[in-house]
């Protein structure tokens, strides 16, 4: 393991009870703990306003110590995603949604890459299967991620 990485802090932050957030956080952070990744879950009632949310984030954004924030989709209507993911710092957004992290992605100069579609990328470059999803307008490829209004540029 590279050195550091055994320090490594990551939290996600799940709101309400949504079963197939519970299955990806607990696996998530079964993990975590297979290569001693410290991982804490932060499960917030449903009934979480967005402004409380924003605090949580602000305050581990702000914690040094933190190294990864994950905010669990889809969150409950009320809340908006959008400012929820701009809120993560670019640099602690694990799942690379930012939009600085997005548009560096696009500009194919990237900070980080989102686990799940650099992992399918190079399960289809190491199984030599081509997989394409494009976006007309934009001429970029995507991932969708299954139910969001999102998709990952890759």
């Amino acid at each position: 393991m590279p050195p550091g990485c055994a320090d490594l802090n990551c939290r996600s932050l799940q709101v309400g009870e949504n079963p197939a957030s519970q299955v990806y956080v607990r696996n998530n952070q079964k993990s975590c703990e297979e290569v001693a990744f410290r991982s804490i879950s932060h499960d917030l009632p449903d009934s979480t306003t967005q402004e409380a949310l924003l605090a949580v984030i602000d305050r581990l954004n702000d914690d040094v110590s933190v190294d990864d924030i994950l905010v669990q989709l889809p969150l409950p209507p009320r809340i908006d995603e959008e400012a929820v993911i701009e809120r993560i710092l670019p640099t602690k957004g694990v799942d690379g949604l930012h939009p600085y992290n997005v548009g560096r992605l696009a500009l194919r100069t990237p900070v980080l890459r989102p686990c799940t579609p650099k992992g399918v990328m190079t399960l289809s470059q190491r199984t030599e299967t081509r997989i394409s999803w494009w976006l007309p307008s934009a001429g970029l490829s995507l991932y969708p991620k299954i139910g969001s209004k999102r998709a990952r540029c890759v």
